[in-house]
Order: structure tokens, then C-alpha cells, then sequence
């Protein structure tokens, strides 16, 4: 940092005595305000980093505020919302489409400068994420813990995690829909194995990827909603998905080599339906034929 930023002996020594101070022995604060230093100049370092507070958890309730007085207050809470509650680390395609503010259905398939301004946006997201060939990363376990404390959580999510949690299975079951079809490799020929599938470029499913393999995970974290329930009924969404989709969902699961989590997925709903005492509905006629 210091060569980079060019700092005089006297600001390098007293910038590295302050972190020495104040980091608690903990690697990631120095980190996090090394990489803070190094977009701001060099002239105001020394009081920048003395603004930091001591300590890992001081410091995230400072990003915090910070986010609190932004502009895009909101698309960053969303982000976080939204990379909080996801079941496996995300790329930035999977992102832009699991949520109607970052882009809507039905626009254009080129996804260029959405994707490029949702790296920006994720970069602006006070040091909490990181991404790594594409994919966004909570910088540290300990910050997606902190989010989720109940104090923190509220400014992130303002009705619970549920609501984030139907708002992506919402969405995921409206991406399969649209995306989802038969041959969507145009591979045209039933027989070929699996090892014989060239994915394509651009690839139809890596925008629905992870909705394929977590519409229902998302489903059962949101089951008290009453939203939810309606969704498992005669005509809801999953029992309309599953009568008009099921094929090429399973069509997809095998070209992601995922079949097998396919089967855990009808189980779940068959336990989910069981827990509300659904059974007997349409719904649950449709899951017995598919076993």
C-alpha cells in the first residue's frame, strides 16, 4: 500500500503503528482498512485511518452507517439481503436475476452493462463483499454473522428474512418458466451422455442455475408466509410450475449432473405438503406421479 500510494517514511510509519494498535490481532480489520486507504488519497490516510474503529465489530457498524447515509441506500440493502440469505455464494449473472430491481424479465439478453454496474454497486457495498471470478463473496464469515444479529438484520431486512427468502424462490420459479425448455442445448439428440454435452456460449442455464437447484430451499424458509401456502394450492405457482415445467426442470437438473438433488427437492415438498396437511390436494397428486 505504501508503494502504491507513495507515502513518506514518517506517514508509512505511523500508518503502520495505528493498525498495529487497533487491530485486536485480527487480520481481517487490517485488511479491510488497508483496502479502504487505497481508494482514498494519500494525503488524508492518516486521518482516515484514525476515523476506523478499534475492533472487527465497531468497524462493521461503521460500514453500516456509512451505507445507511448513501444515495442507493436501498440497492445496497438489497444486495446484502439477498447475498445473506442465498444457500451458496452466487455470480454476479445469478444476482442480476434474482432480483426485478437489478433487471427485468423480458429486457434484452444482453446483460453487459448491468452485470458491470452491479460489480461497481457490489465494490460499493461497505467492504462487506468481494468477488472472485465473478461471484460474489462475503469477505469473512464474521460479516455475514454480523448482518444477520438481530439489531443488524432489522436495517437489512425490514420485514424478515422471509420476505427475501419469497421474494427469490418468487422470482426463481418466474426465471425456470421463462428460460426452461425442451433441448435447451439444442442438443437434438436424446441419447447422448452426459459426457458428451458441450455447454454452450453463451449458456442458457447459467443464469438460472442456481434457482434450479434452490426454488424449493427458498420455499421452505419462507412456509409460515400465507403467500406460501396459496403458492402450494390448486393452480398456485409450484403445482402450475411443476404440471407446465417439470420436464424441462428435470431436463436441466440432468445436464447440471443434479438429478440427484432433484429427487431431495420433490421430497421436501412432499414433506412441506404433509406439514400443512396439503396431501390430498392436486399438488400432491402431481408429486406422487412424478416419483
Amino acid at each position: 500500500l505504501a508503494k502504491r500510494k507513495k507515502y513518506v517514511a514518517k506517514m508509512e510509519d505511523l500508518v503502520r503503528e495505528h493498525l498495529f494498535l487497533n487491530a485486536d490481532a485480527t487480520f481481517l480489520w487490517v485488511a479491510l482498512v488497508v483496502q479502504e486507504l487505497d481508494t482514498i488519497d494519500r494525503r488524508r490516510a492518516l486521518e482516515r485511518v484514525r476515523a476506523f474503529p478499534r475492533g472487527l465489530v465497531p468497524l462493521y457498524e461503521q460500514m453500516m452507517d456509512q451505507i445507511g447515509k448513501s444515495d442507493d441506500v436501498d440497492l445496497y440493502r438489497r444486495i446484502l439481503s439477498i447475498v445473506s440469505v442465498v444457500k451458496r455464494p452466487i455470480t454476479l449473472r445469478e444476482l442480476v436475476f434474482l432480483d426485478d430491481t437489478l433487471h427485468k424479465l423480458g429486457c434484452p439478453e444482453d446483460l453487459s452493462d448491468d452485470i458491470e454496474d452491479l460489480e461497481q454497486t457490489v465494490g460499493q457495498c461497505g467492504s462487506f463483499l468481494t468477488i472472485r471470478e465473478s461471484t460474489v463473496y462475503f469477505v469473512h464469515q464474521s460479516a455475514k454473522d454480523f448482518l444477520l444479529l438481530e439489531n443488524t438484520s432489522q436495517e437489512i431486512f425490514h420485514s424478515g428474512t422471509a420476505e427475501v427468502n419469497y421474494a427469490i424462490f418468487s422470482r426463481s420459479l418466474q426465471l425456470m418458466s421463462m428460460t426452461l425448455r425442451s433441448d435447451v442445448y439444442s442438443l437434438r439428440d436424446p441419447g447422448i451422455t452426459i459426457n458428451q454435452v458441450q455447454q454452450p456460449d453463451p449458456d442458457p442455464l447459467a443464469p438460472v442455475q442456481y434457482s434450479c437447484l434452490h426454488w424449493v430451499d427458498h420455499l421452505l424458509e419462507c412456509q409460515n408466509r400465507e403467500d406460501t401456502i396459496n403458492d402450494l394450492r390448486d393452480s398456485g405457482s409450484v403445482h402450475s410450475f411443476l404440471r407446465q415445467c417439470f420436464l424441462y426442470w428435470l431436463e436441466a437438473l440432468s445436464l447440471l449432473q443434479s438429478v440427484s438433488e432433484g429427487v431431495i427437492m420433490i421430497h421436501k415438498l412432499e414433506d412441506l405438503l404433509v406439514r400443512f396437511n396439503m396431501s390430498s390436494l392436486p399438488i400432491g397428486w402431481t408429486l406422487t406421479k412424478i416419483k
